[in-house]
């Protein structure tokens, strides 16, 4: 597994007409890329101007405090129009340890596990149900 994979990041989307931006973050995201990070959320909290900013974090198998000290830095920059999609569990665990779960708002669309802690999710349904959360007007893959 390769480190400091922020580099690789597929996407920053600005379509104009779109009410959300997304990026899709895609590797490790801890001390080792977190410069990377912070300069890859700071680009895309600029390119949202006022629209909501969907971190797609599907494909991030592990962040630590260093990823989520930069996600808190691209929610004050967004004016808390920040979503964070398909957090990795360590993401969940360290915002359950430090009471900071309701400080963003939390999408999981993949099928939960009843084995699985992370109960401080807001589960959507299927892309195009009538079950998906306010903000996220559209289906991200």
């Amino acid at each position: 597994m390769s480190r400091g994979t922020v580099e690789r990041t597929r996407r920053v989307e600005p379509a104009s007409e779109m009410a959300t931006m997304v990026l899709r973050l895609f590797g490790a995201c801890e001390a080792a890329t977190e410069t990377g990070l912070r300069m890859q959320l700071r680009r895309a909290a600029s390119a949202a101007e006022g629209r909501q900013l969907v971190v797609d974090l599907s494909d991030v198998p592990f962040m630590d405090a260093a990823g989520l000290a930069a996600l808190m830095e691209a929610q004050a920059l967004t004016g808390n129009r920040l979503t964070i999609l398909n957090p990795p569990w360590s993401l969940s665990r360290i915002l359950d340890v430090l009471n900071l779960t309701g400080h963003f708002t939390i999408v999981d669309t993949r099928i939960s596990d009843p084995r699985d802690r992370r109960s401080n999710r807001v589960t959507a349904g299927p892309c195009g149900s009538t079950s998906s959360p306010p903000g996220l007007d559209r289906c991200v893959r």
